[in-house]
């Protein structure tokens, strides 16, 4: 059963960022900041975020009212292993760079919207519960602000 985080929980933020390079269709790159902001060393399952790649469709890419359809790999999973799990120390952040081009149809010239549209599934606060049965994930919601990309070629 996933639950969503209580208040006393790490405080997560999160960033889109440009990436680097210039955006053209054929390379749309965006970098996700993910911060702990709270006093406490925090492990977050990596699935369905951008710190593990793109697995997954986990962004919603508009070009005004027109939805983008995803073009890459959708992973099943069983239980997740310890190696799923990212450990971020109080202050540190992580990062991970994508090329969402390589997934979305970037068309014509023009603005496009990206939005983070998906969750951490397990964030654990003690190192010795890791690995966590899919059944005891406690989820919390990320709230990033959307990023606005302009296609010029």
């Amino acid at each position: 059963m996933t639950t969503r985080a209580q208040a006393t929980d790490p405080a997560l933020t999160c960033r889109l960022l440009a990436g680097e390079g210039v955006p053209s269709k054929d390379s749309v790159g965006v970098r996700f900041v993910l911060t702990n902001a709270g006093s406490q060393v925090v492990h977050v399952l990596d699935w369905y975020t951008p710190l593990e790649g793109m697995r997954s469709d986990m962004f919603k890419v508009t070009q005004g009212s027109t939805a983008l359809a995803y073009q890459g790999p959708l992973i099943k999973r069983g239980q997740p292993r310890r190696e799923s799990y990212r450990t971020i120390e109080p202050g540190e952040s992580l990062a991970r760079q994508v090329d969402l081009a390589r997934y979305y149809d970037f068309g014509p010239q023009g603005t496009y919207t990206v939005a983070l549209d998906t969750r951490i599934h397990d964030v654990v606060l003690k190192a010795s519960e890791l690995p966590r049965a899919r059944s005891g994930h406690v989820a919390l919601e990320l709230e990033c602000e959307s990023l606005r990309i302009e296609i010029s070629r």
